[in-house]
């Protein structure tokens, strides 16, 4: 009662609370994040689970994600509706516990719009920049001399439901710029911990390799930008 009282835990719709049911993963990050959001620890940033973008715990399993508090599957889902085990619990407890500020250098940036899948119009310090991701393509919508290529739309809806309007960090590899003068960069959906991400932060906050993951783009590394040329090859296995 005293947690139901602070809006940490909530009952079901019919009034009660069942308490000897068995309690699933997006259940139990959602009262993580109700107890964190509640103290104001939470940055705003937030991770992408291709399997929570319709579920009712979205916003509580995006957030965690973003703040390094839960982590998904290899294959770059969440599982939001199989029941927790005691070790996942834990786990999430202790990460929530010992939630630190992370320490790298990427750039912060608001998403404006999206071109397409792989291409984003983005706010820098109020200057508008056009954003290329690096190391992989999505198929062809816009292209002046090409025809719309098969998933195209798909791979552009999905970019614009997951980055528009959203605040990203932009990481660069070698290069800066391309030929038309667009920005060459890995898109990160929340800070990473330090300057040298590692594979799961990859997997869950990297968009570059969300969209190669979740299959609407292929991997096209070209040099001197191939940081992640082998990693993007063996996340494009789980598509």
């Amino acid at each position: 009662q005293n947690l139901i009282g602070k809006g940490i835990v909530k009952g079901y719709q019919d009034g009660t609370f069942k308490p000897e049911r068995q309690i699933s993963r997006s259940e139990f990050a959602t009262l993580i994040y109700n107890a964190l959001s509640r103290d104001g620890k939470l940055d705003s940033s937030i991770g992408v689970f291709g399997d929570v973008s319709n579920h009712w715990a979205k916003n509580a399993v995006q957030t965690l994600a973003g703040n390094r508090i839960l982590k998904g599957s290899e294959d770059g889902t969440f599982k939001p509706d199989r029941n927790i085990t005691r070790a996942e619990a834990a786990t999430m407890i202790y990460m929530a516990e010992n939630l630190s500020p992370v320490q790298n250098t990427f750039q912060e940036a608001t998403v404006v719009s999206v071109t397409d899948g792989d291409t984003i119009k983005v706010s820098i310090a109020g200057v508008q920049h056009t954003v290329r991701m690096i190391g992989m393509d999505t198929p062809e919508t816009v292209h002046p001399s090409k025809p719309v290529e098969p998933f195209g739309p798909e791979a552009s809806a999905f970019t614009k439901s997951n980055l528009t309007g959203r605040k990203v960090y932009l990481q660069k590899d070698v290069s800066d710029t391309d030929r038309y003068g667009r920005l060459l960069r890995y898109v990160w959906t929340y800070r990473p911990s330090s300057n040298e991400p590692g594979v799961e932060e990859i997997r869950t906050g990297m968009f570059n390799a969300v969209l190669l993951i979740n299959g609407f783009a292929r991997v096209s590394t070209h040099t001197p930008d191939v940081k992640y040329a082998d990693l993007f090859i063996k996340l494009s296995r789980y598509a």
